[in-house]
């Protein structure tokens, strides 16, 4: 099933992320709600509320949808997506 919602999301804008070996770092210059953030499209991390800041997630936080925790001396990550109720974006490392 298609989300039609996903379709026409908003890009979103005044949000970085850098990486590290295991560290996310974001930096948003706006208040995100409800934000989901999915690595290699089977990773994610949810969040309620971002306001601005700069804030370090460790990439092990991220689960699939078994409930696998990332790991990130076996995997690399290739895309980072960030869903919220403002838009959508991705970054590649």
């Amino acid at each position: 099933m298609l989300c039609v919602a996903c379709i026409f999301a908003k890009e979103l804008t005044g949000v970085k992320v850098r990486f590290s070996d295991t560290q996310l770092e974001i930096t948003t210059n706006q208040t995100l709600h409800n934000v989901r953030f999915r690595f290699n499209g089977d990773y994610t991390y949810k969040v309620k509320t971002l306001s601005p800041g700069t804030y370090t997630v460790g990439l092990a936080t991220f689960t699939d949808t078994k409930g696998n925790r990332f790991n990130p001396f076996s995997i690399r990550v290739q895309r980072v997506s960030i869903f919220c109720s403002e838009g959508s974006t991705y970054f590649l490392p």
